[in-house]
C-alpha cells in the first residue's frame, strides 16, 4: 500500500504550509493542555483536608512533597492537639484576580478555622502565580502572633526557601517558627524562650518585599368568688316551710347565711373572674409580678448593650488593659468615636429606652413578660438609637464633606461609619441597610477615581498592586506589609507625574510609632510578671517594637486581685484532627510578602 493513498493529495500551497500548520496547531492544544491542568481555584473550591483526610494541609497542585505533608500534617495535629492553635496550609498555584490577603481573609471565615471559644486559628497560604505568601491569624492568636512577628517568619524562614524553588524547605521551616514563637514566645528556631522585648535589627522589615431559658410563669388563680350581697337591715317577712325565700342561698327552715345541704350547681372560671374596666386604652388585668427570667433578661441585656455603645460609641481609647500605663500604645481600631462619643451617656439612654419600653408593653398590651420580652425591647430600644445615631453623624460630617476632595471625603466617610457597616445588618430596618449600601458606593467610586495630575491636570492611571511599590517609600511598604494602611499610587502617562493616596486599615491593631510616627508600631508580646493572687494584685508588661525604625519598649499594667470565688484549674480543649474545624473566625490580623 502507498503512502499516497492514505494521505489527502496536498497542492504546492498546503504542501508548502501544511507542516507549519500542524505544528502551530499542536503548539495550540499543548499549551491548552497545561492551562486545563492549572486551575484557577475560588474559596468554594479549595479543597477542604478536614473533609478530606483530616489533615491540615490542602495541597491541590501538588506544590508539596507527600513527604513534607506528612511531617507538617504529624507538627499541626500536636499543636492542634495541644489547644494551642489550629493550623491550615494551603498553596495553589493561581486564584485568578482574586487578592490573596482577601482570598485569604475569605477562606479562613469559610472553613471556620480555629476553637470556637479561643478563635485561635491561622492560616498559611500561598498563590504561586502571584508570588504571595498570606498570613491570616484569628483574633486569639493576635497577642501571640502579631503581624510584624508574622512578617519575619514569612521572610527569614520561607520566602529565601521559596525564591530558590524549596517550597519544602520553606514551610517545613515556617511552620516550625510557628511552633516555636507559641511555645516559647520566640519565633527563632534553636533559640530558648524571650524574657524582654525583641531588638528588631531585620533589614527586611524595612524593605519592599446562652441566653438563659425563658421562666415558665405561674398561672394566675382565680379569684376568690363574688360574697353574696348583704341583707337588708329590716325584719324579714315569713316566710312557710319549703317554699323557697327571696333570699338567695337560704331555705325557709335553714337558718340565714347557710348554705343548704346537698350539691352546688358549678360555677364557671369566667364567672368568677372580674369584670374587666376599660379606662381609655388602658385594659388593668390580673397577672403575676415579672419573675427572674426578666431580671436575668435585664442583666444580659445591660451587658451587650454597655459592650456595644462601649465599642461603637465610646469617649476613650479602648486598652488591652484596664490598668495600663497611659502611655501605652493605641490601635487604630481602638480609638475612640470622634463624631458621636457618647459613653457612658449612651450606655444610660439605651438602657432607658428598653426599659421604657418594657414599662408600655407590660402596662398596655396582654404579652406575657418573660427573658424573650425583654430582650425584644433592647432590640427595639438599639435599633432605634444606631438609626437616630446615624442621622445625627450624617449631619455632623455634612460640613467636612462640603468642598472636600475626594480622597478626604473617602476618609471621613470610613472613619465615620467605621463600626456601621456590620450594625447594619442587626438592624436593618427601617434604613440602615440601604444607607450603608449607598454609603459603601459612595466610597467605592471616590476610590476609583479618576483623578487629575496636580500638575498638568490631566486623567491619571491607578497602577496595580505589583508595580506601585517601586514609588513608595520604604516606611510606606512596611504599613502595607503590616496591613495598617493600603497606598494607591496613580501615574500621569503625559507628563510622568505620579499621585500616591494613603487610606489606613481603620481596624488595624498597628499603633503610629512614638519615634518615627509611621504606622507601624506593634505590640509583640504579653508577659505576665507577677500573677494576682486573692490577696495581692499582680502586673504585666507589654512590649511594642517598630518594624520601620526598630524602636522598641515595654509598658507595665496591672492585674487585679482574683475573686476567692474564681477557680484556680483550668481546663483546655483541642479539636484534633476530625472532619472539620472548630468553628473560629478571623480576627483580620496577619501579614504578607512577595518574592
Amino acid at each position: 500500500m502507498h503512502l499516497p493513498l492514505l494521505l489527502p493529495s496536498f497542492d504546492n500551497r498546503y504542501s508548502r504550509y501544511g507542516l507549519p500548520l500542524l505544528l502551530f496547531l499542536c503548539l495550540i492544544f499543548a499549551g491548552t493542555a497545561c492551562q486545563g491542568d492549572k486551575k484557577a481555584f475560588s474559596v468554594k473550591d479549595v479543597p477542604d483536608p478536614k473533609q478530606m483526610d483530616g489533615g491540615y494541609i490542602s495541597n491541590p497542585d501538588n506544590l508539596l512533597s507527600a513527604s513534607a505533608v506528612a511531617n507538617i500534617n504529624a507538627s499541626l495535629s500536636s499543636l492542634d492537639q495541644e489547644g494551642r492553635a489550629q493550623v491550615a496550609v494551603v498553596l495553589l498555584r493561581t486564584i485568578a484576580e482574586h487578592d490573596p490577603r482577601d482570598f485569604a481573609h475569605e477562606l479562613f471565615n469559610y472553613w471556620k478555622i480555629g476553637d470556637k471559644e479561643k478563635n485561635n486559628g491561622l492560616l498559611i497560604l500561598m498563590v504561586e502565580d502571584q508570588r504571595k505568601l498570606v498570613f491570616e491569624t484569628g483574633y486569639g492568636l493576635e497577642g501571640d502572633m502579631p503581624d510584624i512577628l508574622c512578617f519575619r517568619i514569612q521572610q527569614e524562614y520561607m520566602i529565601p526557601h521559596i525564591r530558590n524553588g524549596e517550597v519544602d524547605a520553606a514551610f517545613m521551616q515556617g511552620v516550625e517558627s510557628v511552633i516555636a514563637l507559641l511555645h516559647t514566645g520566640n519565633y527563632v528556631l534553636g533559640a530558648g524562650p524571650m524574657d524582654g522585648p525583641v531588638a528588631v535589627n531585620d533589614p527586611s522589615l524595612m524593605t519592599p518585599g446562652k441566653p438563659a431559658p425563658p421562666v415558665v410563669e405561674p398561672v394566675p388563680a382565680p379569684p376568690s368568688p363574688i360574697p353574696a350581697p348583704s341583707l337588708p337591715a329590716s325584719d324579714p317577712a315569713p316566710v312557710e316551710p319549703g317554699i323557697i325565700s327571696d333570699r338567695p342561698g337560704a331555705l325557709s327552715d335553714e337558718p340565714i347565711g347557710i348554705d343548704p345541704p346537698g350539691p352546688v350547681a358549678p360555677q364557671s372560671f369566667a364567672d368568677n373572674y372580674p369584670q374587666e374596666e376599660e379606662r381609655g386604652s388602658h385594659v388593668s388585668r390580673t397577672r403575676s409580678a415579672p419573675g427572674i427570667g426578666t431580671f436575668v433578661a435585664f442583666v444580659f441585656g445591660f451587658i451587650l448593650s454597655s459592650a456595644f455603645m462601649t465599642v461603637a460609641f465610646g469617649r476613650k481609647a479602648r486598652k488591652r488593659h484596664s490598668a495600663s500605663d497611659p502611655d501605652t500604645p493605641v490601635s487604630m481600631r481602638d480609638l475612640p468615636n470622634e463624631f458621636l462619643p457618647l459613653g457612658a451617656w449612651g450606655v444610660l439612654l439605651v438602657n432607658g429606652m428598653a426599659f421604657g419600653i418594657f414599662t408600655l408593653i407590660y402596662r398596655y398590651t396582654y404579652w406575657w413578660v418573660n427573658f424573650v420580652t425583654v430582650i425584644i425591647c433592647y432590640y427595639l430600644a438599639l435599633t432605634l438609637f444606631v438609626h437616630v445615631a446615624v442621622l445625627i453623624i450624617r449631619l455632623r460630617i455634612r460640613p467636612l464633606l462640603a468642598g472636600a476632595d475626594e480622597h478626604t471625603r473617602y476618609q471621613t466617610l470610613n472613619l465615620a461609619h467605621r463600626y456601621l457597616d456590620k450594625a447594619c445588618y442587626a438592624f436593618p430596618l427601617p434604613f440602615l441597610l440601604p444607607y450603608m449600601k449607598a454609603v459603601k458606593r459612595q466610597m467605592v467610586r471616590l476610590r476609583s477615581g479618576p483623578f487629575d495630575c496636580p500638575s498638568c491636570h490631566k486623567p491619571m492611571v491607578l497602577m496595580d498592586e505589583a508595580t506601585d511599590n517601586k514609588f513608595l517609600q520604604k516606611y510606606q511598604v512596611v504599613e502595607e506589609d503590616l496591613m495598617s494602611v493600603d497606598y494607591d499610587v496613580w501615574e500621569c502617562a503625559a507628563c510622568d507625574g505620579e499621585l500616591i493616596l494613603d487610606y489606613p486599615n481603620i481596624l488595624s491593631q498597628v499603633a503610629s510609632c512614638p519615634k518615627c510616627a509611621h504606622k507601624t508600631y506593634q505590640m509583640i508580646k504579653d508577659q505576665v510578671v507577677r500573677r494576682a493572687t486573692t490577696s495581692s494584685e499582680g502586673y504585666g508588661h507589654l512590649y511594642y517594637v517598630c518594624g520601620f525604625c526598630s524602636h522598641n519598649d515595654k509598658y507595665e499594667y496591672t492585674i487585679p486581685k482574683e475573686s476567692k470565688s474564681s477557680s484556680g484549674g483550668s481546663s483546655s480543649s483541642s479539636s484534633s484532627s476530625s472532619s472539620s474545624w472548630g468553628g473560629g473566625s478571623s480576627g483580620g490580623g496577619g501579614a504578607s510578602s512577595s518574592w
